[in-house]
């Protein structure tokens, strides 16, 4: 028979549940509940919220350094016209340019978990897309303070001091230590930073928690999608 305050006691939260904050907080504090419960409710609408705003704050804030990094670019034999044009983009109000932020965190998210899904499924045998959608979201987090480091450095060095895009990014990982004018180099340096490593055990995490996969498996997917992601950017920054 039940005791008077046994039934007195407040019911348990369901597993499933979570407040926003809360969830917020554990991504950085406690992942493996945080993700537990991603399995049974994937919210992902505020994380996802604060990732666009930060991209677009950032982008904002950058605007003007990446204007002078692709003025410097330009070869000497360069038309007037051409210049003028650049120019005067680059030092106008980014306008609907900031779009490209919010547009580029949520298709970015959308094929990494897809990739994902289909790796996992490949490793463990079972996945699903939405959670690990949500995982992604919340994992993402950890690149703000990155990304705030990286305008902190920006604006300490000054705007005179951007020669090329290269100057417009920065890591705590071998491409703030070993200098190089080579793109591709200082692209590949650049994915093994600190942030990079927190993003990637996360999802580790994630995918022992939502797939029930093992270390091993979980370990190989995740990589694979990473390195594949990689690539991707080191690619494209070969070209600005």
């Amino acid at each position: 028979m039940a005791t008077a305050s046994s039934s007195l006691a407040a019911p348990a939260a369901p597993a499933g549940h979570g407040s926003p904050v809360k969830n917020l907080v554990e991504v950085f504090t406690n992942p493996s509940a945080l993700f537990e419960r991603l399995r049974i409710r994937p919210d992902w609408i505020l994380p996802f919220a604060i990732l666009c705003v930060f991209g677009m704050a950032m982008f904002f804030f950058l605007f003007p350094y990446m204007g002078q990094a692709s003025l410097k670019s330009l070869p000497d034999n360069a038309a007037p016209q051409q210049i003028a044009a650049l120019r005067q983009y680059w030092t106008g109000y980014p306008k609907w340019s900031l779009l490209f932020a919010p547009v580029g965190v949520g298709l970015g998210i959308l094929l990494s978990a897809a990739i994902l899904t289909g790796l996992v499924s490949m490793f463990s045998g079972k996945a699903q897309f939405k959670p690990l959608f949500a995982a992604i979201v919340y994992a993402k987090l950890v690149t703000i303070p990155a990304g705030m480091l990286t305008a902190l450095v920006v604006y300490l060095r000054g705007h005179d001091a951007v020669q090329s895009m290269m100057d417009v990014q920065w890591t705590i990982g071998p491409a703030a230590f070993i200098p190089t004018e080579n793109k591709v180099i200082f692209g590949i340096l650049s994915q093994f930073s600190l942030f990079e490593f927190w993003y990637i055990a996360l999802l580790v995490i994630a995918v022992q928690q939502i797939a029930g996969a093992k270390r091993g498996p979980a370990i190989s997917a995740v990589v694979i999608m990473w390195a594949l992601g990689a690539c991707a950017t080191i690619a494209s920054s070969s070209f600005r």
